[in-house]
């Protein structure tokens, strides 16, 4: 149960990010340029459908869509990993449409947590999130508070934290 939560809110986060990125694609052109792919807004727009269309795909199908899951949150991953091992100067991942949230070892973790996730979901047939909600209506909207908490909590974790112990290391 709690790979398929995890696989959820990784989903939820795709769908997220990947609309954050069609509203504001120049932070994630910037971070493939600094890492070396040179896409520019086209591809920043590419990553931000992939995602929605992936994140959307496991919310409805579940674990049919697992494989895509883990592939999309893998690369982002060894494009994290990648960034850091190099000391590459990513001013942002682009992961949240913002200029200001650069990756950190929190990303890697977290990329690589959801991809594990998504293959389990994958190889354990995983149910769609609609068929994964409890029978009663108070469960299934306590699930879905619980989703979006997880959900706002990851993002914080991502794109606030690191930034306030930047502020913090600054300040001190």
């Amino acid at each position: 149960m709690a790979g398929l939560i995890i696989a959820q809110v990784a989903a939820l986060l795709l769908v997220g990010s990947g609309g954050a990125k069609l509203f504001d694609p120049d932070p994630t052109a910037g971070a493939m340029a600094a890492a070396g792919i040179r896409m520019g807004r086209f591809g920043a727009y590419v990553v931000a459908v992939a995602e929605i269309v992936t994140g959307l795909a496991f919310l409805v199908m579940g674990g049919q869509a697992g494989w895509a899951l883990a592939v999309v949150y893998a690369g982002f991953a060894a494009f994290v990993g990648v960034a850091l091992a190099r000391h590459r100067a990513i001013q942002s991942c682009g992961c949240f449409g913002r200029a200001d949230t650069p990756p950190t070892i929190l990303h890697l973790a977290f990329n690589l947590v959801a991809a594990a996730a998504g293959a389990l979901a994958a190889l354990n047939g995983a149910p769609g999130l609609i068929e994964s909600l409890p029978a009663g209506p108070m469960e299934a909207g306590l699930y879905l508070l619980f989703l979006g908490a997880a959900v706002f909590g990851i993002y914080l974790m991502l794109a606030e934290l690191p930034r306030t112990m930047a502020a913090a290391r600054g300040a001190g």
